[in-house]
């Protein structure tokens, strides 16, 4: 899977108010946003009147003619969204989506195919799975993308922030060589010479699409690179003014290319700003401020260049059909990877193995739980030195607190983590992070091995760790730290709304509806001399 609900690295215990509630009420993407009709070059709407929308067609791409020269294939901004976790119902993206895709293009629609991917692969390590699991996720998703036969990645300041020997070293040890191997590609970024780095890192790169030869370079914006935390970079990359290196570029690729392409990580407005200035250039390719990006290109310089965005997460593809005389218009259609693709999953079956074996088993084989940073726990401007002890000791003194907890799916929530033999993923730290209690703290949980009595989205998610309490139950100061109200969680950018985000709520987080589903004021009246002795927990 990889996870799809995302959280910042200081979340506090109260994320699990929300999570299981999205499957007491499954509230899911449904996967039916009207989807685009092929655009020819200017950008306009093609007519479709009395036809199917092109992506509702089992035939893939059927607005497009039989007799193109090909097609050029565009992604971008992944950020560590290899699959949907499949915590709802029609989540969007995924690789082994997008293999098969571009399997029923090559196999039924017998094009020849081109791809290139604006990168950031990965997000930032240092707030999702961790240092340890990024870079598993990063080898793995440079590996599907050669699986997939692209020509080139940009290179992107997100995927630097691995650590810049770190993501050199990987292109360097990933990347197949050969000449037909993905290339990373930036113009006006320069690998120090004696690691090698040239061999994977290019300016530009040439390709084909059919008869047609297609020029492909990028760059980096240098802003985007000061702000990198790495005292190492400046001593292996060299960055110079974009302006200059995609007039350079674009220069060079001219010479023996029938197609230019420049792929700018920056942002758009600096895309807008280099495709005006070097209107040679037939696509810009810009990043997205949004998981859905426009249904067709911008069209600058009179029409003779697009500006193309993808969105975020590997949701979309960008299909450009090039026709054999490039005098004539070009067309354009965005792909959905809805799932609607799962019908040819058969045919992406070495894209499955990759992700729901090799990787689960990469990340078994480094201990990537076990060594997760774990940081303390703390409560707005209050840091606990209380630890964890299960919902199972709550029981002893509020059992009907207890069990309404149990009736929600919040008590169940690892279990969607193990109900699939073939994409189990209790190993992966995107999804344990949402599917278990006090998983980012020390003293929560590590492993199943080590820690079973955390599984699920229990008590101490909300509340926070509650060893404290148990042994002093009466002590007010302790029974403040740990009450929570409604307000709380509804304002707060650290609660629900953590792994009930815009993926697996896609409609909205009714917070009113999910939080009537696990509110348990005054369950239990505490009448009872023993709930007020106090126990004390050795885990």
């Amino acid at each position: 899977m990889t996870m799809i609900m995302r959280r910042t690295s200081n979340w506090p215990a109260a994320v699990a108010v929300g999570l299981s509630l999205a499957t007491l009420i499954v509230v899911g993407c449904t996967g039916k946003t009207p989807p685009a009709a092929a655009v020819p070059g200017g950008g306009a709407e093609a007519d479709t009147t009395g036809s199917r929308p092109a992506e509702a067609d089992a035939k893939p791409l059927a607005n497009f003619p039989d007799d193109l020269a090909g097609v050029l294939l565009i992604s971008g901004e992944m950020v560590g969204y290899t699959e949907p976790c499949g915590c709802t119902a029609g989540q969007k993206g995924g690789l082994i989506r997008r293999l098969a895709f571009t399997d029923l293009l090559r196999t039924e629609r017998k094009w020849p195919l081109a791809l290139i991917d604006l990168g950031s692969l990965i997000n930032d390590p240092h707030k999702h799975g961790g240092p340890e699991q990024t870079k598993i996720k990063f080898d793995t998703s440079l590996k599907a993308l050669t699986k997939l036969q692209y020509s080139a990645i940009a290179l992107s300041a997100e995927d630097l922030k691995l650590g810049v020997d770190e993501t050199l070293m990987r292109f360097l040890n990933t990347l197949p060589d050969g000449p037909d191997a993905p290339k990373v590609v930036v113009a006006n970024v320069t690998p120090v010479d004696g690691f090698g780095f040239e061999k994977r890192i290019r300016p530009s790169i040439r390709t084909a699409v059919g008869p047609l030869k297609i020029g492909v370079t990028a760059v980096l914006d240098p802003e985007a690179f000061a702000r990198i935390k790495d005292d190492a970079k400046d001593n292996l990359l060299t960055v110079q003014a974009p302006e200059k290196a995609a007039e350079l570029a674009l220069a060079d690729l001219e010479k023996d290319t029938d197609l230019q392409i420049l792929m700018v990580q920056g942002p758009v407005e600096m895309a807008r700003r280099l495709g005006l200035a070097n209107p040679g250039f037939d696509i810009v390719v810009a990043t997205s401020d949004f998981v859905d990006p426009k249904d067709k290109p911008e069209t600058l310089n009179g029409g003779r260049t697009w500006l193309v965005s993808v969105g975020r997460k590997g949701q979309y593809i960008g299909a450009v059909g090039l026709p054999r005389d490039l005098k004539k218009p070009k067309l354009y259609q965005r792909i959905t990877l809805a799932p609607r693709f799962d019908r040819y999953k058969g045919r992406a079956e070495e894209m499955r193995k990759l992700i729901d074996e090799e990787f689960v088993a990469d990340l078994k084989s480094a201990d990537v739980l076990a060594k997760y940073i774990k940081i303390p726990y703390s409560h707005g401007t209050v840091t606990s030195n209380a630890t964890y002890v299960g919902a199972e000791t709550c029981k002893g003194c509020h059992p009907n607190t207890y069990n309404k907890w149990q009736s929600t799916q919040h008590a169940h929530a690892y279990e969607s983590l193990t109900k699939d033999p073939k994409r189990n993923r209790e190993a992966d730290a995107d999804c344990v992070r949402c599917h278990t209690t006090g998983f980012e703290f020390i003293g929560g949980f590590t492993t199943a091995e080590t820690t079973p009595f955390l599984k699920g989205n229990q008590c101490e998610n909300c509340h926070g760790p509650g060893s404290a309490h148990a042994a002093s139950p009466d002590d007010p100061a302790i029974r403040k730290s740990i009450a929570r109200t409604a307000e709380e969680f509804r304002k707060s950018d650290t609660g629900c709304i953590n792994c009930h985000d815009e993926d697996n709520s896609p409609h909205g987080f009714d917070f009113p509806v999910m939080w009537s589903k696990i509110m348990h004021r005054g369950l239990d009246d505490m009448k009872d001399p023993k709930v007020h002795q106090g126990v004390k927990v050795a885990r």
